[in-house]
């Protein structure tokens, strides 16, 4: 969904957030046990990348958000992130 739901500018600045804060939740101690299955979900989420990325332009195209609007609703804070907290915001007209 990040790749195909962001924006290009924000698209930069979040992947490498997101893939750190994926490393750091796959390399917890109770996740271990589930790495056989972590990784077989990454490989097929690359698989369906080609897929996915034809299909982004559609999109975007259908995007009424602003750039400032999706970054105000995305959560910055690294603990939210690597802890997997749900961030909940009031929903706003947009």
């Amino acid at each position: 969904m990040l790749f195909k739901n962001t924006p290009w500018p924000l698209l930069v600045l979040m992947t490498p957030l997101h893939l750190m804060a994926l490393v750091l939740i796959y390399l917890r101690r109770e996740n271990r046990p589930h790495i056989r299955l972590i990784a077989r979900a990454v490989r097929a989420a690359f698989a369906g990348a080609p897929k996915m990325f034809r299909s982004r332009a559609k999109v975007q195209k259908l995007r009424r958000a602003s750039l400032g609007q999706l970054a105000a609703a995305m959560t910055w804070n690294p603990r939210d992130l690597s802890g997997r907290r749900p961030v909940i915001r009031p929903l706003r007209e947009l």
